[in-house]
């Protein structure tokens, strides 16, 4: 069950406006910082908050990321088993280098140790339904969008009047490709490593998650029997 829902009402006004281009569709990244503990985000999490930048995405894919960087790896250990409950059943943990420029979350190269927590925009509007309702992005989902074992996908659409799972493109590669205007309806986690503060071989990866390593040129990889795998730095 997805944890992560009303956080972003909390927020105060945007800090700064960054104009980007998603695929072919221009749109917003509001980047702001994050005063307040998001409402699902455990209490253990309250000492990040200063580290921690929202980017409310409204672009193409309309999702807002929370990135926690992190200076010491003693706090990153301590915490990292309870940022992977904040992951929807089922989603993915992605790999990334300090070094490497993350393109559709953050727009520059991290340079820092990081966690990334991508999720919904919650609250935001879709298309208006004939009961003068609009349609809101965020939980409860409807259950026909749930796949067959009970797992989200990562985006959904609008389409008549209700929320329809995306069609997505190389959705376990690091390049993502997609028709239409989407939501993001799962919560994925990504590492920002540097193999000292965060480093893969003193943690252990969450169980039955596909792990995207995106850290390499090429097609990154997914365990083919969908559990966790152990990628060393």
């Amino acid at each position: 069950m997805t944890r992560l829902k009303r956080g972003m009402r909390t927020l105060p006004a945007v800090l700064f406006l960054v104009l980007v281009g998603a695929s072919s569709c221009f749109g917003l990244v509001m980047v702001q910082k994050v005063p307040e503990l998001p409402a699902d985000w455990p209490e253990e999490m309250r000492p990040l908050l200063p580290e921690t930048t929202a980017y409310d995405m409204a672009t193409g894919m309309q999702e807002l990321t929370y990135e926690i960087r992190f200076k010491d790896r003693a706090q990153f250990e301590g915490v990292w088993p309870t940022i992977t409950t904040l992951k929807s059943k089922g989603a993915s943990l992605r790999l990334y280098r300090t070094e490497q420029q993350i393109a559709k979350t953050l727009f520059r190269a991290c340079g820092q140790p990081s966690v990334l927590i991508m999720g919904p925009p919650p609250g935001r509007s879709a298309v208006r339904v004939r009961d003068g309702n609009d349609l809101q992005c965020g939980p409860p989902w409807p259950k026909s969008i749930f796949n067959a074992d009970g797992t989200l996908p990562e985006y959904v659409a609008a389409t008549n009047e209700t929320w329809v799972p995306a069609d997505l493109k190389n959705s376990t590669t690091c390049v993502v490709t997609f028709d239409g205007f989407l939501y993001r309806a799962r919560v994925d986690i990504a590492l920002v490593v540097d193999g000292h503060i965060i480093d893969l071989n003193r943690i252990s990866l969450p169980e039955n998650t596909p792990i995207i390593d995106c850290r390499k040129q090429g097609p990154a990889t997914r365990p083919s029997d969908g559990t966790s795998s152990q990628p060393s730095d």
